[in-house]
């Protein structure tokens, strides 16, 4: 595309008359879209540009160019010139040397641009000007509505009053009729004389002519009246204070009453904790009682057990036989005390040893009886029973006692039975274990350490010396780093750039393509629609708004918001948003459109001037409305 080095000189045809004339450019096909045409017009020229056509006629007498009206069609260009002086010309082109022509020319244009920019400050203060007084005139009719509702709230409130006082008078009126058909209570000395008829309610006294009894209390009275009514009364016919008495008397009974109850619940309370704290003593005192008797039971034991270790071997000839005896029973009795852990931690029954022990004589069912009983005094626990986890820690540590009581006695195997049967009772104890050994084995202990550290000693010095220190050089290529691809290493500004590219070639792809921010802004407008449809305006305008600041070209976002605008009474950016929409719409050409999508533009703009016309009514401007 794009113009050659020389344009071409289109074929015009004109004609006039004493007060305008008519210039016709006649353009072929290859002048393209109606979009690429421009007309210029100024007092002694003018200039028509439809690429590659080009066409400037200096003519021959001045013009006015604001009068003049140029339309463009496809193919023709029609311009109708307003000539300043009336007259025929005779000629189109101006007549001259090409200087003077173009001096004229260039006079022209410069008028020209200082007329459209008085004319574009004026439009502009103009607007300055209907602007606040849109703005005024909304502000005045807020105004009035805020007037109108507080009318409205008085007038209520009033009408409000009215009725609650008429309900009053009303509720007063009955209340009246109901007392004056009933007696007034006696609640006074005057009153009950006048009741019980010691005096003549007729009778003047002291200048004073008495009320009946059953006078409403709202009547007005004398003074002398009201200070009678203030004596005090008979102390014989005073009823009030005699009620007074009682209910004082009633009170005391009461009070008394509730303090005695209060003691005899304190002294309950104060033996109940006597009671407990007596019985909390004797547990105590039990307690410990058992512990030390425990304590007395094993100290007793356990130095028999040692001393029997402890005694040297004889000949079986120089004992007695009553010696050799007890010896035996004494042997088996701490033999049976170190199976003991075993017997516990295995749980056997004690029937089964019972029904064993049936089979045996009398005299060693007893002796076995007894080691029992001792093993259990020992213990502190029944033979045979089911072993909790502390009831089994219990028994691990008095086998450490026995067995450090042996340790210390030089019986090392002894000691080390013991505590395998400790072990046995309570294996899941760590940091309670013992470990016995006899000199030798200490020695064969030791020396196996030092022979460890030796052979350890003896790999570390077989170990190579480190080496000496040197210089390492390394080089490196350079190269653009690689990233993640999730890792941006495109500036903002180069991301707006790619898509701005990515776009254009959709576009050139396919006309109808739409940006990012266009589908964004698409989406906003059908929110919009969907909050009107709701009748939720607020949040429709507000959809509208921030579609409008994606698209500033989206002429239906305009046009519905001005319609949710009027919704509100929000009159100024009615007009505001109409204009703005009315504007946009103009642009859309009838060229190459079927009639129905040119009667549904012209459905649009007709809504735009409506809603337009509707906000300078309510302003009260209607010199601007215009639904043209």
């Amino acid at each position: 595309g794009g113009w050659s080095r020389m344009p071409l000189t289109p074929q015009f045809k004109w004609n006039e008359d004493e007060e305008s004339c008519s210039v016709e450019v006649i353009l072929s096909s290859a002048a393209g879209s109606t979009r690429n045409t421009r007309v210029e017009c100024t007092d002694a020229m003018i200039k028509v540009t439809s690429p590659p056509y080009f066409l400037q006629l200096d003519l021959y007498k001045d013009i006015d160019e604001s009068t003049s009206k140029a339309t463009v069609l496809p193919g023709v260009v029609s311009i109708k010139a307003r000539k300043k002086d009336k007259g025929i010309w005779g000629q189109l082109k101006a007549a001259g040397d090409a200087a003077s022509v173009k001096e004229r020319r260039e006079a022209s244009i410069r008028e020209k641009s200082q007329r459209d920019a008085r004319r574009y400050e004026d439009t502009k203060e103009k607007k300055r000007q209907d602007d606040d007084y849109v703005f005024h005139k909304q502000w005045d009719l807020e105004k009035d509505e805020k007037r109108v509702i507080e009318r409205l709230a008085e007038l209520h409130k009033k009408d409000a009053e009215k009725q609650l006082y008429e309900w009053v008078d009303t509720k007063e009126a009955k209340e009246a009729a109901g007392r004056g058909a009933e007696d007034e209570q006696v609640s006074t000395y005057f009153d009950k004389q006048l009741v019980e008829g010691d005096v003549d309610p007729f009778e003047e006294k002291d200048g004073l002519i008495p009320l009946p009894g059953s006078y409403h209390k709202k009547t007005a009275r004398s003074s002398a009246m009201a200070n009678s009514l203030k004596a005090e009364p008979v102390p014989e016919f005073d009823i009030r204070k005699k009620d007074k008495e009682a209910s004082i008397e009633r009170r005391d009974e009461v009070s008394a009453k509730k303090s005695q109850i209060e003691e005899i619940e304190e002294e309950e309370e104060e033996e109940e904790e006597e009671e407990i704290k007596k019985a909390m003593e004797q547990e105590v005192d039990e307690e410990q009682k058992a512990k030390e008797h425990r304590r007395l039971e094993a100290e007793r034991v356990m130095p028999l057990s040692m001393t029997a270790k402890q005694k040297p071997d004889a000949s079986s000839s120089s004992k007695n036989p009553a010696v050799e005896e007890e010896e035996s029973c004494r042997n088996k009795k701490e033999a049976e005390e170190g199976d003991l852990g075993k017997e516990l931690a295995s749980g056997k029954n004690v029937e089964e040893e019972e029904e064993n022990d049936e089979d045996k004589p009398a005299n060693k069912r007893e002796s076995s009886r007894s080691d029992v009983a001792d093993e259990e005094k020992l213990l502190g626990r029944k033979k045979g029973a089911s072993l909790n986890r502390w009831d089994a820690e219990a028994v691990a540590q008095k086998h450490r006692m026995i067995g450090d009581a042996y340790f210390k006695a030089g019986m090392v195997e002894d000691a080390k039975r013991h505590e395998a049967l400790a072990r046995e009772a309570a294996p899941w104890v760590e940091d309670q274990l013992r470990v016995y050994e006899t000199k030798e084995e200490e020695e064969l202990r030791l020396q196996k350490e030092k022979e460890k550290e030796e052979k350890d000693r003896d790999t570390l010095s077989a170990l190579p010396p480190p080496r000496s220190a040197g210089r390492v050089e390394l080089n490196f290529t350079k190269g653009r780093r690689n990233l993640p691809a999730r890792e941006r290493i495109e500036t903002d500004e180069e991301v707006k750039v790619r898509e701005e590219e990515d776009y254009r070639e959709k576009k050139r792809a396919n006309p109808d393509a739409r940006g990012p921010n266009e589908d964004q802004a698409q989406w906003l407008k059908m929110r919009g629609d969907h909050f009107y449809r709701t009748r939720d305006y607020r949040a429709a305008l507000n959809a509208y708004t921030s579609c409008l600041q994606l698209d500033t070209r989206n002429a239906q976002a305009y046009s519905n918001r001005s319609l949710c605008s009027l919704r509100l009474f929000l009159f100024a950016d009615v007009i505001a948003d109409a204009s703005k929409a009315l504007d946009l719409f103009k642009k859309v050409k009838k060229e190459g459109k079927d009639p129905e999508d040119w009667a549904q533009e012209l459905e649009k703009r007709a809504r735009c001037l409506l809603r337009r016309g509707t906000a300078y009514t309510r302003l009260g401007m209607f010199d601007l409305v215009d639904l043209r």
